[in-house]
Parts: structure tokens; C-alpha cells; sequence
């Protein structure tokens, strides 16, 4: 066999996350209807946020769209068409709840409480844009997002 059309045949995973307003909607009909949307409007794939036109069926449920990954760690390329791509859609709405701060209370039973730490409820908007600049190992944000 060709060592060529085996390379032609394997996909590449493309990372397209969609924020949502929170909806009635399942997320496998959303995912449904994004790729639907992917299907018919892109034939390239980049990283970089996706324009969902106000009278696509969409437009009232994202609240934003992007591709975030191209390819894998080990190959990233500029961009994959989509006859080459292995769509991986993560749907996900946004908390606007406050954060909880846990409270311990003082061993001598005084007013001073403290305070340890602070529980996020997430995704949270307040922390928007933050997934990208975070540095770890190779693998473990795709073993997160999964």
C-alpha cells in the first residue's frame, strides 16, 4: 500500500468550543447543530473565533464559538481542511454564580474567622480567555475537556 494515501486518510482533531446562553436545548442536539453549521459554512479550518450570522438557527443559543486546537501536541498545523478533520466539539455554558469562600473557624472561638480558600464554580465568565495562557503538561487539557 501507499504510504501517501494512508497520510491522505487520517484525520486531524480540530477543537471547536461553543458557549452557549443557558437553554432548554440537550447538548447533543446543539452539538448537532453546530456541526451541522460547521459542515456548511467551513471548508478551512483556523484557530481563531468562528462569526455565526444572526439568522442562523444558532444565533440565538451561542453565545460564542471558536476553534482552539488544530492537530495534536506532537503536530499542529496552520490549518485543516475540513475533508481532513476529526471535529471534536465541546459545548459548555458559562457560570455567572459567586464564588463561595470556605470559612474555618477560630480555635480560641473569637471573631476571627478565616478564610482558606475560595470555590469557582466552572467555567465561569470572570475567567474567560484564561484556558489558553495556562502551561501544562502534554495531554492534560484535552483529558479535562473530556
Amino acid at each position: 500500500m501507499d504510504d501517501s494515501a494512508g497520510a491522505v486518510a487520517k484525520k486531524i482533531p480540530v477543537h471547536v468550543e461553543v458557549t452557549v446562553h443557558p437553554s432548554q436545548q440537550l447538548p447533543e442536539t446543539l452539538r448537532a447543530h453546530v456541526l451541522t453549521f460547521l459542515h456548511d459554512t467551513c471548508a478551512l479550518f483556523r484557530t481563531g473565533s468562528l462569526s455565526i450570522p444572526p439568522e442562523a438557527p444558532l444565533a440565538s443559543y451561542v453565545e460564542s464559538a471558536a476553534v482552539t486546537q488544530l492537530g495534536s501536541a506532537k503536530h499542529t498545523p496552520d490549518s485543516v481542511s475540513f475533508w481532513q478533520a476529526d471535529l471534536q466539539v465541546h459545548i459548555f455554558t458559562l457560570s455567572d454564580v459567586a464564588p463561595e469562600a470556605d470559612v474555618l473557624e477560630s480555635p480560641e472561638g473569637d471573631s476571627d474567622d478565616m478564610s482558606p480558600c475560595t470555590q469557582w464554580p466552572l467555567p465561569h465568565r470572570d475567567f474567560r480567555g484564561l484556558w489558553e495562557s495556562l502551561i501544562l503538561e502534554a495531554g492534560v487539557k484535552e483529558r479535562l475537556v473530556e
